[in-house]
Protein backbone atom coordinates (compact mmCIF):
# COMPACT_ATOMS: atom_id res chain seq x y z
CA UNK A 1 0.00 0.00 0.00
CA UNK A 2 2.72 2.45 1.03
CA UNK A 3 4.77 1.67 -2.08
CA UNK A 4 1.81 2.33 -4.40
CA UNK A 5 1.19 5.71 -2.71
CA UNK A 6 4.83 6.68 -3.13
CA UNK A 7 4.66 5.60 -6.77
CA UNK A 8 1.52 7.71 -7.30
CA UNK A 9 3.11 10.75 -5.66
CA UNK A 10 6.25 10.38 -7.78
CA UNK A 11 4.18 9.97 -10.95
CA UNK A 12 2.21 13.12 -10.12
CA UNK A 13 5.43 15.04 -9.43
CA UNK A 14 6.95 13.96 -12.75
CA UNK A 15 3.73 14.81 -14.61
CA UNK A 16 3.58 18.23 -12.95
CA UNK A 17 7.24 18.93 -13.71
CA UNK A 18 6.81 17.87 -17.34
CA UNK A 19 3.73 20.05 -17.68
CA UNK A 20 5.51 22.99 -16.04
CA UNK A 21 8.44 22.77 -18.46
CA UNK A 22 6.35 22.27 -21.61
CA UNK A 23 3.90 25.00 -20.64
CA UNK A 24 6.62 27.64 -20.61
CA UNK A 25 7.41 26.90 -24.25
CA UNK A 26 5.09 29.24 -26.09
CA UNK A 27 4.96 31.44 -29.13
CA UNK A 28 3.28 34.83 -28.75
CA UNK A 29 1.01 35.73 -31.63
CA UNK A 30 0.78 39.40 -32.71
CA UNK A 31 -3.01 39.39 -33.20
CA UNK A 32 -4.09 37.79 -29.89
CA UNK A 33 -2.96 37.86 -26.26
CA UNK A 34 -3.29 34.07 -26.18
CA UNK A 35 0.07 32.40 -26.97
CA UNK A 36 0.53 29.25 -28.99
CA UNK A 37 1.81 26.59 -26.60
CA UNK A 38 2.37 22.96 -25.79
CA UNK A 39 0.38 22.72 -22.56
CA UNK A 40 -2.67 21.08 -24.09
CA UNK A 41 -0.45 18.63 -26.00
CA UNK A 42 1.21 17.56 -22.74
CA UNK A 43 -2.17 17.20 -21.03
CA UNK A 44 -3.55 15.13 -23.91
CA UNK A 45 -0.65 12.67 -23.69
CA UNK A 46 -0.91 12.48 -19.93
CA UNK A 47 -4.65 11.85 -19.88
CA UNK A 48 -4.30 9.04 -22.41
CA UNK A 49 -1.46 7.34 -20.53
CA UNK A 50 -2.31 8.04 -16.88
CA UNK A 51 -6.07 8.63 -16.95
CA UNK A 52 -8.26 11.51 -15.82
CA UNK A 53 -7.67 11.33 -12.06
CA UNK A 54 -3.85 11.35 -12.04
CA UNK A 55 -3.74 13.94 -14.81
CA UNK A 56 -6.26 16.23 -13.10
CA UNK A 57 -4.28 16.06 -9.86
CA UNK A 58 -1.08 16.95 -11.74
CA UNK A 59 -2.84 19.87 -13.47
CA UNK A 60 -4.22 21.13 -10.14
CA UNK A 61 -0.71 21.03 -8.63
CA UNK A 62 0.61 22.82 -11.74
CA UNK A 63 -2.04 25.55 -11.37
CA UNK A 64 -1.29 25.88 -7.65
CA UNK A 65 2.43 26.28 -8.39
CA UNK A 66 1.58 29.00 -10.89
CA UNK A 67 -0.77 30.79 -8.50
CA UNK A 68 1.88 30.95 -5.75
CA UNK A 69 4.20 32.67 -8.20
CA UNK A 70 6.39 30.04 -9.81
CA UNK A 71 6.90 30.87 -13.50
CA UNK A 72 5.20 27.75 -14.88
CA UNK A 73 2.61 29.35 -17.15
CA UNK A 74 3.18 30.28 -20.80
CA UNK A 75 6.01 32.75 -21.31
CA UNK A 76 7.49 31.96 -17.87
CA UNK A 77 4.64 33.76 -16.12
CA UNK A 78 3.28 32.99 -12.69
CA UNK A 79 1.16 34.50 -9.98
CA UNK A 80 -2.54 35.11 -9.53
CA UNK A 81 -2.36 37.81 -12.23
CA UNK A 82 -1.89 35.11 -14.85
CA UNK A 83 -5.06 33.43 -13.72
CA UNK A 84 -6.96 36.72 -13.71
CA UNK A 85 -5.58 37.80 -17.10
CA UNK A 86 -6.77 36.92 -20.61
CA UNK A 87 -5.35 33.38 -20.48
CA UNK A 88 -6.89 32.49 -17.11
CA UNK A 89 -9.86 30.72 -18.64
CA UNK A 90 -7.56 28.42 -20.55
CA UNK A 91 -5.57 27.63 -17.41
CA UNK A 92 -8.78 26.62 -15.60
CA UNK A 93 -10.01 24.93 -18.79
CA UNK A 94 -7.11 22.48 -18.59
CA UNK A 95 -9.02 20.82 -15.76
CA UNK A 96 -12.05 20.37 -18.03
CA UNK A 97 -9.77 19.00 -20.76
CA UNK A 98 -8.44 16.35 -18.35
CA UNK A 99 -11.77 15.30 -16.93
CA UNK A 100 -13.80 15.30 -20.15
CA UNK A 101 -11.21 13.65 -22.37
CA UNK A 102 -10.10 11.14 -19.77
CA UNK A 103 -13.62 10.10 -18.77
CA UNK A 104 -14.72 9.82 -22.41
CA UNK A 105 -11.72 7.64 -23.21
CA UNK A 106 -12.56 5.38 -20.28
CA UNK A 107 -16.26 5.23 -21.19
CA UNK A 108 -15.87 4.77 -24.94
CA UNK A 109 -13.00 2.32 -25.06
CA UNK A 110 -13.15 -1.35 -24.29
CA UNK A 111 -10.02 -3.48 -24.12
CA UNK A 112 -8.70 -1.89 -27.28
CA UNK A 113 -8.11 1.80 -27.77
CA UNK A 114 -9.42 2.63 -31.23
CA UNK A 115 -8.23 5.73 -33.01
CA UNK A 116 -11.73 7.25 -33.18
CA UNK A 117 -12.13 7.09 -29.39
CA UNK A 118 -9.08 9.30 -28.95
CA UNK A 119 -10.09 11.69 -31.73
CA UNK A 120 -13.59 12.19 -30.30
CA UNK A 121 -12.51 12.35 -26.65
CA UNK A 122 -9.62 14.76 -27.17
CA UNK A 123 -11.72 16.94 -29.50
CA UNK A 124 -14.50 17.24 -26.91
CA UNK A 125 -11.96 18.14 -24.24
CA UNK A 126 -10.34 20.72 -26.51
CA UNK A 127 -13.68 22.35 -27.30
CA UNK A 128 -14.39 22.57 -23.56
CA UNK A 129 -10.98 24.19 -23.15
CA UNK A 130 -11.96 26.72 -25.82
CA UNK A 131 -15.29 27.34 -24.07
CA UNK A 132 -13.57 28.16 -20.77
CA UNK A 133 -10.95 30.30 -22.51
CA UNK A 134 -13.48 32.24 -24.62
CA UNK A 135 -15.87 32.82 -21.74
CA UNK A 136 -13.13 34.17 -19.50
CA UNK A 137 -11.69 36.28 -22.33
CA UNK A 138 -15.13 37.87 -22.90
CA UNK A 139 -15.40 38.71 -19.19
CA UNK A 140 -11.85 40.07 -18.83
CA UNK A 141 -11.53 41.89 -22.15
CA UNK A 142 -15.17 42.98 -22.45
CA UNK A 143 -15.31 41.91 -26.09
CA UNK A 144 -18.06 40.32 -28.12
CA UNK A 145 -18.50 36.57 -28.56
CA UNK A 146 -17.30 36.86 -32.17
CA UNK A 147 -14.18 38.79 -31.16
CA UNK A 148 -13.45 36.18 -28.52
CA UNK A 149 -13.77 33.36 -31.06
CA UNK A 150 -11.44 35.21 -33.42
CA UNK A 151 -8.83 35.71 -30.68
CA UNK A 152 -9.16 32.47 -28.70
CA UNK A 153 -10.28 29.75 -31.11
CA UNK A 154 -9.79 30.38 -34.83
CA UNK A 155 -5.99 30.83 -34.70
CA UNK A 156 -5.57 27.62 -32.69
CA UNK A 157 -7.94 25.11 -34.30
CA UNK A 158 -5.62 23.92 -37.11
CA UNK A 159 -2.66 23.21 -34.83
CA UNK A 160 -4.85 21.74 -32.10
CA UNK A 161 -6.42 19.35 -34.59
CA UNK A 162 -2.92 18.28 -35.64
CA UNK A 163 -2.06 17.75 -31.96
CA UNK A 164 -5.19 15.63 -31.48
CA UNK A 165 -4.41 13.44 -34.49
CA UNK A 166 -0.76 13.12 -33.43
CA UNK A 167 -1.66 12.11 -29.86
CA UNK A 168 -4.28 9.68 -31.19
CA UNK A 169 -1.83 7.98 -33.53
CA UNK A 170 0.84 7.68 -30.84
CA UNK A 171 -1.74 6.44 -28.32
CA UNK A 172 -3.02 3.69 -30.57
CA UNK A 173 0.57 2.59 -31.18
CA UNK A 174 1.40 2.81 -27.45
CA UNK A 175 -1.50 0.59 -26.44
CA UNK A 176 -0.82 -1.83 -29.29
CA UNK A 177 2.76 -2.30 -28.09
CA UNK A 178 1.67 -2.47 -24.44
CA UNK A 179 -0.90 -5.19 -25.14
CA UNK A 180 1.58 -7.28 -27.15
CA UNK A 181 4.00 -7.54 -24.22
Amino acid sequence: MRQSRIKAICRTAVMTATLSVLATISLPLPFTPIPLGLTNLAIMFMVVIFGPISTTIAVLVYIFLGIIGLPVFAGFNGGIGSLLGPTGGFIIGYIALCIASGCLIEILSNRTKPFSVYIVSLTVGTWLLYAFGCTWYIIISKVSFGASIMACVIPFVPLDMIKIVFVSIISVRYYYIKERR
